[in-house]
């Protein structure tokens, strides 16, 4: 005897309906690889000029990878570090929010 199905009433999503994967970032020793690399091409701080320390710095997309921009080194930037910093200004300018005071 054969057994009967349901048919399901929600549809499955297909291919079509999935929205495409964010680009895989550059991360452990290639990524950390190019974050040396562009902080010797420029020292300084993209924003304002500041001259950072190695440790003291962002690496920051200039068109955010959400918005679509490429993980490649031209679409990377030195930022200065911590809260104040450009690095946070920029990312709450990007997401809308005001700024610290």
């Amino acid at each position: 005897m054969k057994l009967a199905t349901i048919k399901p009433r929600l549809p499955v999503a297909g291919k079509a309906a999935r929205a495409p994967a964010p680009p895989k970032r550059i991360a452990g020793r290639r990524g950390q690889e190019r974050r040396k690399r562009i902080w010797l091409k420029d020292p300084h701080c993209a924003n304002c000029g500041k001259l950072v320390a190695m440790h003291e710095f962002e690496l920051d997309h200039r068109i955010p990878l959400h918005q679509g921009g490429p993980d490649t080194d031209d679409n990377c930037q030195v930022l200065c570090a911590g809260i104040g910093g450009c690095h946070d200004l920029k990312t709450r300018a990007e997401g809308g929010y005001r700024t610290r005071r």
